[in-house]
């Protein structure tokens, strides 16, 4: 299981909407092939290969090439965010499955894309620990 280490990346236009699709995850395979991919996703199962390769080994993407650069898109780091605080709040209705030691790094992940917008992180883990698991019970 991994967290890719926070990273500063090239913004895109904060005001694009986001999306993610297969196009989206083609586009950075041909880029920059599974390394790209890793980088995009606040987590990722590499337990088997690093970088894994198979998408569905992929969780919370929040870059994507955008005029020929892999780019952190505000809105796609407001995604990966509010799922992340909807699984912790709403887990019967929004559900990102993470192991629960690596949730923190997850969010520090985040968090630092956020600070890069110059956005203040939600503290959507206070009074969270590992040990509550993840989703915690509700």
């Amino acid at each position: 299981m991994t967290v890719p280490s926070p990273h500063h990346s090239p913004k895109g236009d904060p005001d694009l909407p986001w999306s993610w699709s297969a196009q989206d995850s083609n586009a950075l395979l041909d880029h920059g092939g599974w390394r790209a991919m890793a980088l995009a996703h606040a987590w990722y199962d590499g337990s088997e290969q690093d970088p894994p390769r198979r998408k569905s080994d992929y969780k919370l993407p929040h870059h994507k090439r955008i005029d020929g650069r892999v780019r952190v898109s505000l809105s796609g780091v407001r995604s990966a965010m509010n799922i992340l605080a909807a699984t912790r709040f709403q887990p019967e209705d929004y559900l990102v499955k993470l192991p629960a030691e690596e949730v923190r790094a997850v969010y520090e992940h985040l968090a630092v894309h956020l600070v890069q917008f110059d956005q203040d992180p939600p503290d959507i883990l206070k009074g969270w620990s590992p040990s509550d698991g993840w989703p915690p019970p509700g």
